[in-house]
């Protein structure tokens, strides 16, 4: 049976944790202060006006509970054209506000399985990646995992 875009995240989100801990789904991160998944919040903004929802926020253990990842999912099927430029704008305006050196956007499906953009004069990459839904969900979430640990490997190099 396969699953929806919004059913395959939900999943995907709640089994984070466990596939590579510190992941933390917005409701979480947004809700608690600094312990554990915590955070502060993510706001564009040094007076926290503006608000931002990334999809996923990576603190890894150790790092001082600073995010090492950020990661947002778009429900996008890539066009003959390639992804919209707006999800590149936005994550470059995550990896700023989270003083990240690199970002991910995770679609529905492509044309090539990653894709990757360095940001001129600041050096930040914006990884695109697509995830097969026609898979079983247990193909499915071992796909995540293995996203999960290509983008803690990324994070931590």
């Amino acid at each position: 049976m396969k699953q929806a875009p919004e059913e395959a995240k939900g999943s995907s989100s709640r089994r984070a944790p466990q596939l590579n801990p510190g992941w933390c789904p917005p409701s979480r991160h947004a809700s608690r202060r600094r312990t554990g998944c915590g955070s502060r919040g993510v706001h564009l903004d040094e007076d926290a006006r503006i608000r931002m929802r990334p999809d996923f926020v990576w603190y890894g253990n150790g790092s001082g509970g600073r995010p090492l990842a950020v990661v947002d999912a778009k429900y996008k099927v890539e066009k003959t054209r390639g992804y919209p430029d707006a999800d590149l704008y936005q994550m470059l305006a995550y990896c700023t506000a989270l003083g990240l050196p690199a970002g991910h956007l995770v679609y529905a499906k492509g044309n090539a399985p990653y894709g990757g953009h360095r940001v001129r004069e600041t050096g930040t990459v914006l990884h695109q990646h697509a995830l097969d839904l026609e898979r079983s969900p247990d193909e499915i979430l071992a796909e995540v995992g293995a996203l999960a640990r290509d983008m803690a490997a990324i994070a931590r190099a």
